[in-house]
């Protein structure tokens, strides 16, 4: 049962709307890998990636530290 008290009174069903946030966001990413595959890469474009092994840590720390706070809303929701 759903408490009458802020979050949850205006966000009553907010685990379907993150799931829905999820597919989403899942749509999107397949709509630009398919249009990537379509259209190619454009001539003269260089791409870069980290030369250090300490380099590769600190970019996959960055994107575990932005996309993993939504993890905290959930819980949030919750209780």
């Amino acid at each position: 049962m759903l408490r009458d008290d802020g979050f949850h009174s205006f966000l009553p069903y907010y685990r379907i709307w993150s799931f829905l946030g999820l597919g989403m966001t899942t749509y999107t990413a397949w709509c630009m890998a398919i249009a990537a595959l379509i259209h190619g890469q454009v001539d003269g474009v260089e791409h870069t990636g980290p030369n250090k092994l300490v380099l590769y840590f600190t970019g996959a720390t960055n994107i575990l530290y932005t996309f993993g706070g939504h993890v905290v809303t959930m819980i949030d929701a919750e209780h």
